[in-house]
């Protein structure tokens, strides 16, 4: 989960919009052709977004097979029991 503060400084500012600047952006990992999807981008504050920014951070194979991903998409897992 990315956590932004409620005041942010310039150096923070700055983060962000690198950060937001990754959208769509896709980095080749090595020759064997795995590769990195990221986007990243703001959205409405609300209850599923509190902090107005959506992110997902996947892993593919040569193939495109989705190998991994990272996201704030779905709430949290609660515990059993």
């Amino acid at each position: 989960m990315i956590i932004l503060p409620m005041h942010s400084t310039k150096s923070e500012d700055a983060g962000l919009e690198y950060l937001l600047g990754l959208k769509g952006n896709i980095e080749f990992q090595n020759d064997a052709g795995y590769w990195v999807k990221m986007d990243v981008s703001r959205v409405a504050i609300t209850a599923e977004w509190p902090y107005g920014i959506k992110y997902s951070l996947t892993l593919h194979a040569p193939s495109g097979e989705r190998l991994m991903g990272f996201d704030n998409a779905h709430g949290g897992v609660k515990p059993a029991g």
